[in-house]
């Protein structure tokens, strides 16, 4: 695998994209519930709103790549995982500038969220709360994600002869939730709890652990990945029959971004390596986490109307990035260099 500086190709770029799927989509559906004809899905762009789920989809699926990618090589370098190592990483990437965003968030728009809120989001167990107050909501893929980092690398450590048939078990089962828990009316299950998710992180995992057999079929692949990319892309503009979408397109979806990304590290397209990609790509976890108060449709502020809460929600983005995240992310790099240097003596 070609690396760039201690990063892997095109990563940060499909984070780029992946995060501007879902600011567009969060703001298409601001104009849909400002609609006269709220409900309706009056706004012709209607379906073009669900890109926002797309985009955290990537996000998923890049998520379980990159994770499995670097337990497999420490397991590798080390004849082990260390759990605590992992645990105190993540806790360095995530935390600091999650808990600030809550906090700023809950002050700020405490108005439209319950004590639930606040609480399920600084517990990352939001995803299985609901419904949720508007300026929080998008916090439910991050409890998700958080689930995954507590599950996956003490499976991995405890199981490693059988990761496949549990990355199996995850994708065959998730399918079957997410059509169960539609069918029982639960609000927000089918998409959000991690049973209904988990098949979008096991497939990148599962991309992780494949890449190297993949990459026999990589000529095959390639001369589809124009047509998959697309069918990828068109999958969430139509409307399917009961039980079609749960069970069978959101798993042909998955599938679908893993092998675009395969094919993206790969090629190391220019496009998403250039430097304003890249860096809005290492952005994308602030503008996550700061931009869903500014499409607060209760709200009458200057600052939750377009043009502007989409021009707003970049320096935002950059103060929670630059003020909050990057420096615990130096601490992360001193705290692995002293135990490198502890190792070594």
């Amino acid at each position: 695998m070609k690396e760039q500086r201690g990063r892997i190709p095109s990563l940060d770029g499909l984070r780029a994209i992946s995060i501007l799927m879902v600011v567009i989509g969060h703001a298409i559906m601001q104009v849909d519930n400002r609609s006269p004809l709220i409900g309706i899905h009056h706004s012709p762009f209607h379906r073009i709103g669900e890109y926002q789920f797309l985009g955290v989809r990537v996000f998923f699926v890049i998520s379980g790549f990159l994770i499995t990618t670097l337990l497999l090589k420490e397991r590798e370098t080390t004849g082990t995982i260390s759990l605590k190592n992992f645990y105190v990483r993540r806790a360095y990437r995530i935390f600091p500038a999650s808990y600030a965003a809550i906090l700023v968030i809950a002050v700020v728009c405490y108005r439209w969220l319950d004590w639930h809120d606040i609480l399920g989001s600084a517990f990352y167990v939001l995803n299985f709360i609901g419904p949720h107050g508007w300026p929080l909501a998008h916090m439910w893929s991050l409890c998700v994600e958080e689930q995954f980092y507590l599950l996956w690398p003490l499976l991995l450590l405890r199981y490693f002869r059988q990761r496949f048939k549990i990355l199996a078990v995850a994708i065959i089962l998730a399918p079957f939730f997410r059509a169960a828990f539609g069918f029982r009316g639960f609000h927000g299950a089918e998409a959000e709890w991690f049973p209904s998710a988990m098949d979008f992180l096991a497939i990148g995992c599962l991309l992780a652990l494949f890449r190297e057999r993949l990459s026999q079929w990589s000529e095959q692949i390639d001369r589809f990945i124009i047509p998959i990319a697309a069918a990828t892309l068109l999958l969430p503009l139509f409307s399917y029959p009961p039980g079609v979408q749960p069970l069978v397109v959101l798993s042909l979806m998955g599938f679908g971004i893993a092998l675009c990304v395969d094919n993206c590290i790969r090629k190391a397209y220019w496009i998403l390596n250039c430097t304003p990609i890249v860096w809005l790509g290492t952005l994308s976890y602030s503008i996550y986490l700061v931009q869903m108060p500014f499409f607060t449709p209760a709200s009458n502020s200057w600052l939750t109307k377009l043009p502007w809460n989409v021009l707003c929600i970049l320096p935002a983005a950059m103060a929670c990035h630059y003020l909050i995240e990057r420096p615990f992310l130096k601490l992360r790099a001193k705290r692995a260099a002293r135990k490198r240097v502890l190792i070594t003596t």
